[in-house]
């Protein structure tokens, strides 16, 4: 089993790994119902019952097929989480040295324009996560460390509960678990984008703190990291899609990640 730990002499112990950026109703006029046709020789010889027939089933993809959400109201689910505190619109200066020009919300904002060029982005906001989920995540960061930033996209469904209390695994399996059942995060926005719903007027993608720790390639339905060849006891921290150059991560513990901003783009 492969193994690789993201870890560089050149790296100071509390930098982070940035995110990759990618630089890449009709109205109908109604029509009038057609004249009824005359009745047919068939029609004369079994009478008109024939009409009251069912008519054939529908397919079942499309019977089961789900409406499109209704759409979130997303200025008035800013303004409760921005009273509530758990979202904050106030810029504060940049936590990278090496992008300190702009506050902290300039820079996410230059991030995700730079990943999703062809999108609006209408507002970027710090989470205010609770203490205790921070706490959790601060606790593991000399172990698992050091942090990446990923991206990690969802239906507006989810934004509040993820903002206040951050991610949970157990809401996993909504889009596959190609990697194994955790929740997952994206190198590229772009990529995070595909995961926020179908025909929404705008999506909610979080930028989010991973700590990885070690990690492995992941395989579909995996409850938990594998074992490392010829180890004893000790589980790998994480599942990659390609462990020479992890793009999407898998983590397993709901402490391995914290939401920091989120981001909406249209």
């Amino acid at each position: 089993m492969e193994e690789r730990r993201r870890s560089s002499p050149n790296v100071a112990a509390g930098t982070v790994c940035r995110p990759r950026g990618m630089v890449a109703a009709e109205l109908r006029t109604p029509t009038a119902a057609p004249a009824a046709a005359a009745a047919s020789p068939t029609e004369d010889k079994l009478g008109s019952s024939w009409r009251s027939m069912p008519s054939p089933r529908a397919p079942l993809s499309a019977r089961s097929a789900s409406p499109p959400p209704p759409p979130v109201n997303t200025v008035a689910l800013f303004a409760e989480l921005i009273e509530k505190g758990t979202l904050s619109a106030t810029p504060r200066a940049s936590p990278w040295s090496v992008d300190s020009e702009g506050s902290d919300l300039d820079v996410v904002r230059a991030w995700i324009s730079s990943a999703l060029p062809m999108s609006e982005v209408r507002g970027v906001y710090r989470v205010e996560c609770s203490a205790v989920t921070a706490a959790a995540y601060t606790s593991v960061m000399p172990t698992l460390g050091p942090q990446r930033l990923l991206w990690h996209g969802t239906p507006w469904a989810s934004v509040a509960n993820i903002a206040q209390t951050g991610f949970n695994r157990a809401y996993c399996g909504r889009h596959g678990v190609r990697l194994g059942k955790g929740s997952y995060f994206a190198e590229d926005a772009a990529y995070a984008a595909r995961f926020c719903g179908r025909a929404v007027e705008s999506r909610a993608i979080f930028l989010a703190g991973i700590l990885p720790g070690r990690f492995c390639r992941g395989e579909a339905d995996l409850v938990e990291p594998p074992l490392p060849s010829g180890a004893s006891g000790v589980r790998f921290d994480a599942t990659v899609d390609d462990v020479s150059r992890p793009r999407v991560f898998c983590v397993f513990r709901d402490f391995q990640a914290l939401p920091l901003y989120l981001v909406e783009a249209a």
